[in-house]
């Protein structure tokens, strides 16, 4: 059974939690899995964000995706091309609004990289 199901007290926490800070996401059920859509304003263009939570949440993290503008050279990125944070995210405390917040600093991160050529050493 998918974790939303199983924790509904864990599910309605993370929709708050998003919500709160972020009442402009989406939250969808997508081919069984719970995933948050949220628009990034950067300091250059808008961001799409795309977070998607796995089967065995909350201990394993969301994964996180640049989903517009459509970006395919950038560093600090995994394999399937979701977002590297510095922070560890491992473990029952994290949560998709922090994957959200990590996701907004990473843009940042991207478009400083994009400026000068050069990932910057600490993410604000």
């Amino acid at each position: 059974m998918k974790w939303y199901k199983q924790r509904q007290e864990r599910r309605k926490a993370e929709v708050v939690a998003i919500k709160t800070i972020y009442p402009k996401a989406r939250i969808v059920i997508h081919k069984g899995h719970f995933v948050v859509f949220l628009k990034v304003l950067g300091r250059k263009t808008n961001y799409l964000v795309k977070a998607i939570y796995p089967d065995d949440f909350p201990y394993k993290q969301p994964k996180a995706y640049v989903v517009e503008p459509r970006i395919n050279d950038a560093p600090h990125r995994w394999g399937d091309g979701s977002l590297c944070f510095h922070e560890d995210c491992e473990g029952p405390q994290t949560s998709g609004k922090i994957i959200l917040d990590l996701s907004k600093k990473w843009i940042e991160a991207y478009e400083d990289w994009v400026d000068t050529g050069k990932w910057p050493k600490r993410v604000r």
